[in-house]
């Protein structure tokens, strides 16, 4: 459901499709530059020029539009009503395209009354090069436009009509089928040339088909200028001029609902229209549906084109569809909440056109939108109404932006292409959302590194540290060791000198022995050497025992 489809409440302004434009078929241009007659193209014009010329174009393609939908409305209206007015009024249009339609005719296929046609200012001329670039089916249903005829013999400089006929021919196939769609009698022109049984008679006289049996926003244009029936889920969408509220619906009985919620309450305020408080039988105007077109657009659908120019502020139509009730979810494309005119967080009621409604549903989209929907109190009921926010030229699509809330959770994407689009803001969003992630790894990677470099530079410090260590172990390990050599070698020099001092000390007491011995003892000695008085048989050799 399109809950985020919002409308809003506004003061309103004047529909201005009622506007007659003054004009007089006799009229001359007599404003317009004089230019020489020459095929040079628009392009070598000042660009002042140039913009003036394209906008006359415009201008006199809208009027076709127009004058084709007054002109049909005429003879409908004149076929109920019969009211003399109407009926002089289509005479009288009908009579001034068979006198210009007969002049290319005579001129042409009937060469004997040649000498009759007086064509001081080139209408007849322009009408043969517009036959033989349009064709004559396209010339005879634009002669019946006012507008037409009027540039017909008013825009005597090539320039500017050249760009006329180039604009008339963009839209050829859209003008055929607005006439055809709206039973424009074109046909009925060429009725007086049955006699003359040529083929050129014989093709504007072939039966085609009846378009006019559909209503005319039940016909959307292709691409590839063909026609097709509206539809959605596999079923044709239908045209209602109002609300379809059905009270017995299993969904309002469960709401125990039988008033129709969008009925006028006294608190819902004065009428939009008239300005009075209590309840008034005003209508809004739907007469802008006639001047719009239903056509098929890439990427978007169907879209919803305009056909003559509106103004800021003009109420163009309702939002129509099926009344559900509150919280309703079976139309996820169409549906709009109506509000209450009090609290618009209260829902009164959902409108979901998807299969009955009018040409409203098909707004595409725009993040940069043509115009909004507002919510008004018009006569009897409160109503959600379409108002343009900004001019709409001629030949422009009318859009709507839909809210943000509409592309939440979708799997397609807005194509509007405007520079405020939610999908550029989306794309630079992601854009935006990967650079931080990339700035974030690359912090990670940088902060990874650092640490990294951290870390090996303290395992480095540790190495270096553990090697100074190990070094200066080793080096109090051999320290030691050459202490411990030194302490031993100090230990056996002490030894050494501690036992050549004992030697010493046993010599010298052996020293001191003998000469204690030789001085207190009397030896006999024989000539043997042989001591006896102790009965020893040691040797005595220089003074030393044996």
């Amino acid at each position: 459901m399109r809950k985020s489809r919002e409308c809003s409440r506004s003061n309103p302004h004047a529909n201005p499709i009622n506007r007659k434009r003054g004009r007089d078929d006799t009229d001359t241009e007599d404003d317009q530059p004089d230019f020489k007659r020459h095929r040079a193209s628009l392009e070598t014009y000042p660009l002042d020029f140039q913009e003036e010329v394209k906008q006359l174009a415009t201008d006199i393609v809208a009027s076709i539009y127009y004058d084709i939908n007054h002109l049909c409305a005429v003879r409908k209206r004149a076929k109920l009503e019969k009211k003399d007015e109407d009926v002089k009024f289509y005479r009288r249009q009908y009579s001034e395209s068979s006198r210009l339609l007969d002049m290319l005719v005579w001129s042409t296929w009937e060469v004997s009354k040649m000498d009759k046609i007086d064509d001081p200012e080139g209408t007849l001329r322009r009408m043969s090069e517009f036959a033989s670039l349009c064709g004559w089916r396209m010339l005879s249903i634009c002669l019946t436009a006012e507008g037409f005829r009027r540039a017909l013999r008013q825009t005597t400089e090539d320039v500017k009509w050249g760009e006329v006929v180039k604009k008339i021919m963009d839209n050829q196939w859209s003008i055929e089928v607005y006439a055809r769609s709206r039973r424009l009698d074109w046909r009925g022109l060429w009725f007086r040339y049955a006699y003359m049984n040529h083929e050129q008679v014989d093709e504007q006289l072939r039966f085609r088909r009846k378009m006019w049996e559909e209503h005319p926003h039940h016909i959307v244009q292709t691409i590839d200028k063909k026609v097709r029936r509206p539809r959605f889920e596999g079923e044709a969408q239908i045209h209602i001029d109002e609300h379809i509220f059905d009270p017995n619906s299993d969904l309002w009985k469960a709401k125990r609902r039988k008033r129709d919620p969008t009925l006028r309450r006294p608190e819902d305020g004065k009428c939009a229209l008239c300005g009075r408080k209590k309840l008034c039988e005003c209508k809004l105007d739907f007469s802008a549906g006639n001047l719009v077109e239903l056509v098929e657009r890439p990427l978007i659908g169907t879209g919803v084109r305009a056909l003559c120019a509106f103004k800021a502020r003009d109420i163009l139509g309702q939002f129509i569809g099926v009344l559900q009730p509150p919280g309703f979810e079976g139309d996820e494309v169409y549906a709009l909440s109506h509000v209450s005119m009090i609290d618009d967080k209260e829902q009164l009621a959902v409108i979901s056109p998807k299969k009955y409604g009018n040409w409203t549903r098909y707004m595409a989209h725009s993040c940069k939108p043509s115009t909004k929907f507002i919510l008004r109190t018009i006569g009897r009921y409160t109503v959600v109404t379409i108002e343009a926010v900004a001019d709409i030229a001629a030949g422009k699509d009318i859009t709507v932006d839909y809210g943000d809330e509409y592309w939440v959770d979708r799997e397609d994407e807005c194509a509007c292409g405007e520079n405020e689009c939610i999908s550029k803001k989306k794309e630079e969003e992601e854009k935006e959302e990967e650079e931080e992630e990339e700035e974030e790894e690359e912090e990670q990677e940088e902060q990874e590194e650092q640490e990294e470099q951290e870390e090996q530079e303290e395992e480095e410090e540790e190495e270096e540290q553990e090697e100074e260590e190990e070094q200066e172990e080793q080096e109090e390990q051999e320290e030691q060791e050459e202490q411990e050599e030194e302490e031993e070698q100090e230990e056996e020099e002490e030894e050494e000198e501690q036992e050549e001092e004992e030697e010493q000390e046993e010599q010298e007491e052996e020293e001191t022995v003998y000469t204690y011995e030789s001085s207190d003892e009397t030896f006999d000695t024989d000539d043997s050497g042989t001591d006896e008085s102790s009965g020893d048989d040691r040797t005595y050799v220089s003074g030393r025992f044996n």
